[in-house]
């Protein structure tokens, strides 16, 4: 197993969300890339909480549209802000070998320009 970063991903504008399809593309990696686990950490800096949700045609969304943090639609996880001390809260995405789709993913923000630093464990 290995681990690959997938940098540090902020979303300009609150709910208005990035899909890892768009990270994806800009590494120059293939657009249909399957992990053993996406994690998901959020940034140090961040002031409020960030989601984790289903990008616009990813099995089991609703209503084929990209996730949106405030309202809840096709949010998986509601992210912690980082705590001063002690365990940081974040988010794993696991399968089976090499069985998660990355481009299934997106991220949202409650606050403009913070976000993520994601990583991807393969098998």
């Amino acid at each position: 197993m290995y681990t690959i970063s997938l940098g540090t991903v902020t979303v300009t504008t609150h709910d208005t969300a990035n899909p890892l399809s768009a990270v994806l593309a800009a590494l120059g990696l293939a657009a249909d890339l399957k992990v053993h686990k996406l994690k998901f950490w959020p940034l140090l800096g961040n002031t409020n909480p960030v989601y984790v949700g289903l990008a616009a045609g990813a099995p089991g969304n609703v209503g084929a549209t990209i996730m949106v943090g405030s309202t809840g639609v096709n949010v998986l996880r509601k992210v912690s802000k980082p705590a001063a001390t002690g365990q940081q809260d974040h988010v794993v995405i696991g399968g089976e070998g090499n069985s998660v789709r990355v481009a299934d993913y997106a991220v949202d923000v409650t606050t403009d320009g913070e976000g993520f630093q994601i990583f991807a464990e393969l098998v």
